[in-house]
């Protein structure tokens, strides 16, 4: 028999050592990502907020008051024909419609100088929650 022992595979450790050090760099560079990641939606988040107060609220607002103006003066004929205004039928009807015509309005309420509610209609659904 021969005195020569069989050849030492040293590589191995090495082999063990390097994916070791590959695994954790690869753990380093995915937290970085994911860090990097979140702080870029939330500056998108912020940008867009911005961007809708400074830019959009104004232009629902105007479209609000225009609504609100067109409203007034539909409900101002009925009363210039002469029926109270607690007594125009068909009111609540009518704020549905616009309600689900405009799907931004939420509700649209027709109050006293005394803020005793009238017609009150809120919803997706335009359904009438006051007193008629």
């Amino acid at each position: 028999m021969s005195d020569v022992a069989a050849p030492v595979d040293r590589s191995l450790p090495k082999k063990d050592a390097f994916l070791a050090l590959a695994s954790r760099v690869e753990a380093r560079v995915l937290a970085i990502t994911v860090v990097i990641l979140l702080a870029a939606a939330g500056a998108l988040s912020w940008v867009t907020e911005r961007a809708f107060e400074s830019e959009l609220l104004p232009e629902l607002s105007g479209k609000a008051a225009t609504i609100a103006d067109t409203i007034a003066g539909d409900l101002s004929r009925g009363v210039d024909y002469g029926i109270p205004i607690d007594q125009l039928t068909g009111v609540d009807d009518y704020f549905g419609g616009v309600i689900r015509s405009n799907e931004e309005i939420e509700s649209i309420a027709l109050v006293e100088a005394n803020d005793h509610s009238i017609v009150d209609v809120a919803g997706t659904e335009g359904t009438a929650v006051g007193d008629q």
